[in-house]
C-alpha cells in the first residue's frame, strides 16, 4: 500500500509555514520529507508501513516536536500537529569535564553545544587544564552536549569515547552547570 499522511501544522493557533516535516515510516525504517505551505498544511505520500512517526526539527521558534507512533490505514491518515513556542531569553553553561572512573579533570576535551532543532548549529570548546569547559549567550531550550578527547601519544594524553548529556536550559534555570564524564578508550 501506498497510503498518505496529512494534516496541519499550527503554533497558538495559527498556521506554520514553510516549516520541514519529517514522516518515518516505522516499519521500513524509511524518511519522508516535505514542507508546510501556505496554511501550515503537509502531505506525504507513498507511505508503505502500517505505523509512522513525526518529527519536526523546528526554527529558534518552536520547540521540537518527536510525535508518537500514528497507525496508517490503507487509506491513509490524518494528523495535525500543535507546536510550542520556545521560550526566548539565554543563560549560561558551565561545567566539568572528568574521567569517569578516577574522576579526574580532563584537559584537551572537545565539548560541542547544540541546541536542538535548530539544525546544524553548534559552538565547540575544549576543557582547560582543571577541565572546566563554558559557554555563554546559550539559548533557552533542549541543550545537546557532545565530548570526547582524541588520543595524542606524542603528548601521553589518553583517548576518551564519545559521549552525549542533554541539559534543559529554561527561564527558570537560565545558569546551569553540567559536568560530563568520559571514559578512557583502552591502550
Amino acid at each position: 500500500p501506498n497510503a498518505t499522511l496529512s494534516g496541519f501544522v499550527t503554533a497558538g493557533g495559527e498556521p506554520v509555514v514553510g516549516i520541514m516535516v519529517e514522516v518515518v515510516d516505522m516499519e521500513l525504517s524509511q524518511t519522508y520529507s516535505t514542507t508546510t505551505g501556505p496554511e501550515g498544511s503537509y502531505s506525504v505520500t507513498g507511505i508503505a508501513g502500517a505505523f509512522a512517526r513525526i518529527i519536526i526539527a523546528t526554527d529558534a521558534r518552536y520547540l521540537p516536536y518527536f510525535g508518537d507512533t500514528i497507525a496508517i490505514g490503507p487509506d491513509g491518515a490524518t494528523f495535525d500537529v500543535e507546536l510550542e513556542l520556545a521560550p526566548t531569553g539565554i543563560g549560561t553553561l558551565t561545567g566539568l569535564v572528568r574521567d569517569r572512573d578516577t574522576t579526574q579533570p580532563i584537559e584537551g576535551a572537545t565539548v560541542t553545544l547544540r541546541l536542538d532543532g535548530v539544525g546544524n548549529w553548534s559552538v565547540t570548546t575544549l576543557s582547560d587544564a582543571d577541565g572546566r569547559y563554558s559557554f555563554a549567550d546559550v539559548p533557552y531550550g533542549t541543550i545537546r552536549l557532545d565530548a570526547f578527547r582524541m588520543a595524542e601519544p606524542s603528548l601521553d594524553l589518553a583517548g576518551y569515547d564519545f559521549t552525549t548529556i542533554a541539559v534543559l536550559v529554561t527561564p527558570s534555570q537560565p545558569d546551569r552547570i553540567r559536568d560530563i564524564r568520559l571514559r578512557a578508550v583502552p591502550t
